[in-house]
């Protein structure tokens, strides 16, 4: 038995004229060192984590140096929720 494909059928999309006004680059200016912010984390989840050194594996093996946070890393406490 083989297996025929069909194409997909694609919904009609309205088109208009666009262009691109202009680009640019930027960085949030709050840069943190990854063992900072894996430290951070560790502190603030201390009683929740049951092996903290997990933690320290994963932040390891991201291979990131440094993160752009768009906060100050201090300010991540006072957040209820990330919605």
């Amino acid at each position: 038995m083989t297996m025929q494909s069909r194409p997909l059928a694609v919904p009609a999309i309205a088109t208009t004229s666009m262009r691109i006004a202009g680009v640019g680059s930027a960085m949030p200016e709050h840069r943190f060192a990854q063992s900072a912010i894996a430290a951070a984390l560790k502190d603030y989840w201390a009683e929740k984590l049951r092996k903290p050194e997990l933690l320290d594996q994963v932040h390891d093996n991201a291979r990131v140096d440094f993160r752009h946070l768009s906060f100050p890393m201090e300010r991540y406490k006072e957040f209820a929720s990330w919605g």
